[in-house]
C-alpha cells in the first residue's frame, strides 16, 4: 500500500476520532466506534513507520527509529491492539479512557499491560512532528528518493567477487 494512501487513512481516522471525542461516550456504539477507530489509527501509524523505514536513506534511519514516538506507536499496536492477546505483557481486554488533557487512551490503568498509553493528543502530535521532520520530503519525492538510493548503492563497499 502506498504511503499517500496510508497518510490519507490517518487523516480520515483522525477526523473520526475527533467526532468520537465530541460525542463523549453518548452510547455503547459510540464508545465501540471510538475504540475501533483509535486501534485502527495506531495500526495504520505503525504501517506508516514501517514504510518510512523502507523509504528513508540509511543515514537517517538511526535517528528516525530512535524517536520515542516510534516505540510508543509500536507498543500501542503490539501490546494493546494486535498480538495483545497472545503476549504475556499484552492487554487482553479492550478498553478506553477519555480526558480533556490527554484525549482517548487505550486501556488506561490496566493491571495487565506493562505500558501506559500517553494519550491520543500527545501521540498524534509526536507522530506528526516525526513525519514532518523526517519523512515528508522523502515520501513525496520518488525521483529524489531513487536518486539517493542509486548513490548509496554506488558508494556502498563492494564485496570481493562482485
Amino acid at each position: 500500500m502506498g504511503i499517500s494512501k496510508l497518510m490519507r487513512q490517518l487523516t480520515i481516522l483522525d477526523g473520526r476520532i475527533k467526532v468520537g471525542i465530541e460525542r463523549e461516550f453518548e452510547s455503547i456504539e459510540s464508545i465501540a466506534e471510538l475504540v475501533l477507530d483509535l486501534e485502527t489509527y495506531y495500526t495504520v501509524a505503525a504501517d506508516v513507520l514501517d514504510l518510512g523505514e523502507e523509504l528513508l536513506p540509511s543515514g537517517e534511519l538511526p535517528s528516525f527509529k530512535a524517536a520515542p514516538i516510534c516505540t510508543i506507536i509500536r507498543k500501542l499496536r503490539n501490546l494493546k491492539v494486535r498480538h495483545a492477546y497472545n503476549k504475556p505483557n499484552g492487554e487482553p481486554y479492550s478498553g478506553i479512557g477519555l480526558s480533556r488533557e490527554m484525549g482517548p487512551q487505550l486501556s488506561p490503568g490496566s493491571p495487565y499491560a506493562e505500558f501506559e498509553d500517553p494519550g491520543y493528543y500527545a501521540n498524534k502530535a509526536a507522530l506528526e512532528e516525526l513525519l514532518n521532520k523526517n519523512l515528508v520530503f522523502w515520501l513525496y519525492s520518488p525521483a529524489l528518493r531513487n536518486t539517493v538510493r542509486t548513490i548509496e548503492h554506488a558508494l556502498a563497499p563492494k564485496k570481493v567477487g562482485q
